[in-house]
């Protein structure tokens, strides 16, 4: 994102005056898991400055679980947002270009600024999202718990709980392309 960009976490009863303190002129969009939907009212609210100057509102559609958090990729136009589980590419200066990333169920997210990557570890896999705005998925690695990732010389490593098995088994990942290794 941009330097004079500001994204700012609002209550969900601060909807209406923000939009007040506006003059009503505070574009307003929603999303759900199928990207940009028609107005919803229970969400995570955000309010989106980009360039000093465009203003916005959006308020996310929350996923399966309780995690939230909003993550700046390593692109000046995107950034992730992720509410209740479920993770947003943002488009900042064009919402409309905002994509649901499927899954609903993120836990945990890592930045990786030398591979310029930013991770999304759910229950059972990971995304990776990249500069570009593009992502990949892995493979299922574990059945309902990832822990222990780490990220280096281009392997994303970690722990996948393996019920079937009744412990946890290590996993490699390459960073570029989401695929087993």
């Amino acid at each position: 994102m941009m330097d004079s960009d500001h994204i700012e976490f609002l209550k969900t009863s601060d909807y209406a005056a923000c939009s007040a303190s506006l003059g009503g002129e505070c574009r307003t969009f929603s999303f759900d898991q199928g990207g940009v939907a028609p107005s919803i009212k229970d969400g995570t609210y955000l309010m989106f400055t980009a360039d000093a100057a465009i203003t916005w509102l959006g308020c996310f559609a929350d996923g399966f679980t309780k995690f939230s958090c909003v993550v700046e990729t390593f692109s000046r136009l995107h950034c992730c947002v992720v509410a209740g589980g479920q993770c947003y590419l943002v488009d900042v200066k064009d919402p409309t270009g905002t994509i649901a990333i499927p899954g609903g169920d993120i836990v945990e997210c890592v930045r990786c600024p030398e591979y310029e990557l930013v991770l999304l570890v759910s229950f059972i896999d990971i995304t990776g999202v990249r500069k570009d705005g593009t992502w990949w998925r892995s493979e299922r690695v574990a059945s309902d718990e990832i822990r222990n990732i780490t990220i280096g010389e281009g392997i994303v490593r970690g722990e996948g709980w393996r019920a079937d098995a009744g412990e946890w088994k290590a996993f490699m990942i390459d960073a570029r392309t989401g695929r087993g290794v």
